[in-house]
């Protein structure tokens, strides 16, 4: 039904078989983490036990040099970089790690068919709430960044929208100012500061930090022109 894309978040909204559902997917600042958040609920007045399934085939891959075209899968997923235990399920790879953590208690490992599994109870005209966080990078600070997400998943979603609002903050502040007798053409100049916010990447393994991606927005595109790099050095 819905499906805004903020620069530190997703939202979606949908609805299936006698039930509303909404995620929030947010990147957590200065971290590799981010933190899913799914809300069910009931739109049959019927209390109904559903399945939670997370898919979790593939494996970190570092890349050196991006020719402008879509990464290739690992060649080296296999079972033997998986392990899931205390409720986090990990992955180990040669280029890389990622650890997942849930709220649901006893999270089930279903190995063949790489899920993640687990059941909700949904009250009659009712709601619930869960979550799961992504750390990936080196072992141990995925792992470490996992284990903290743990318990502070509302913490760490408010965490990423006080940056998206500081720095919408900043970079509005920044902006030299423009008045017309144009309410239209005044509108369109103050938009632009949605570039510098939605295409910019801060990742440390990149040449230039921050990194202005002009087509970020579809679909990770890595490709940086002058014009808006520089434009982005003065916000």
């Amino acid at each position: 039904k819905e499906w805004i894309w903020l620069p530190n978040a997703m939202l979606r909204k949908g609805s299936a078989d006698g039930f509303d559902a909404e995620s929030l997917i947010a990147v957590v600042p200065d971290s590799r983490t981010f933190v899913l958040k799914v809300t069910v609920r009931d739109s049959l007045g019927k209390a109904r036990i559903l399945p939670v399934k997370l898919s979790y085939r593939g494996c970190p891959r570092y890349e050196n040099d991006w020719r402008f075209s879509i990464p290739k899968p690992s060649e080296l997923n296999n079972p033997e970089m998986y392990s899931s235990n205390d409720n986090v399920l990990s992955c180990v790879a040669p280029h890389g790690a990622f650890a997942i953590t849930s709220s649901l208690a006893d999270m089930y490992d279903f190995h063949p068919a790489y899920l993640w599994e687990n059941c909700i109870e949904l009250p009659a005209n009712g709601e619930i709430s869960f979550y799961f966080s992504v750390s990936m990078g080196e072992r141990e600070k995925a792992f470490s960044e996992a284990e903290a997400a743990k318990g502070n998943y509302e913490a760490l979603i408010e965490k990423s929208f006080e940056w998206f609002r500081g720095e919408t903050e900043r970079i509005h502040a920044n902006l030299p100012r423009l008045t017309s007798s144009c309410k239209a053409l005044d509108t369109l100049y103050y938009r632009s500061l949605v570039t510098y916010i939605l295409c910019r990447w801060e990742n440390p393994d990149l040449c230039v930090s921050p990194y202005f991606s002009t087509g970020s927005i579809n679909g990770a595109c890595m490709c940086s022109y002058l014009w808006d790099y520089c434009g982005g050095l003065m916000l």
